[in-house]
């Protein structure tokens, strides 16, 4: 799992450029989609995410004015619905998000978030989390991504952005990646 969440970063990141998704020429219209594809993010992920439609299927990453990058690598994050190991294909909307579920984390279960994110990054939180989440995105093929989203009460002050970590169904490791806040930035 942890090679094809490397492949698809690789595959994607290569396709993107600057702080937009992709390149003109890879994304293509939503219109046509399949009936059962989901387009639309609940709250509050449609604040930072975005499915966007592209040759090689649907994806979920940055929504305008957000990056999403691995710390470090300074490359977009994409959570591609096509997840092969290699050489994806210009499926189009064949490849789609039937399923995306979040579910708001407290007590204990935001802790063990916490907890698995901190450990990927080797560093502790700057405060107490004031939100964390689990996404479970599935595709038309009964594949899934999961991510654990966090949030500290400073970031939430700042308005600076959160943390997540992509991970494997029980997120016993995964890739942390940062989510970037650029609303609010001073022009």
């Amino acid at each position: 799992m942890h090679s094809l969440r490397t492949f698809a970063f690789f595959v994607f990141a290569l396709l993107s450029s600057g702080l937009g998704f992709a390149q003109e020429s890879v994304l293509i219209p939503c219109e046509g989609a399949s009936s059962d594809a989901v387009l639309k993010l609940p709250a509050p992920l449609d604040r930072w995410g975005q499915i966007y439609c592209t040759k090689f299927g649907h994806s979920l990453a940055a929504k305008e004015r957000w990056i999403w990058s691995f710390p470090g690598a300074f490359a977009p994050v994409h959570l591609p619905a096509q997840m092969v190991r290699s050489e994806p294909k210009e499926v189009g909307h064949a490849a789609y998000f039937k399923g995306i579920e979040l579910v708001s984390l407290s007590g204990r279960d935001a802790d063990d978030a916490t907890e698995k994110l901190t450990k990927s990054l080797g560093a502790k939180p700057d405060s107490a989390v004031a939100n964390a989440f689990r996404l479970t995105l599935t595709n038309q093929i009964e594949q899934r991504h999961v991510v654990l989203f966090v949030q500290t009460v400073s970031e939430v002050k700042e308005g600076k952005g959160l943390w997540a970590l992509w991970c494997e169904a029980e997120c016993k490791g995964g890739m942390p990646f940062m989510l970037l806040n650029y609303e609010g930035v001073k022009q």
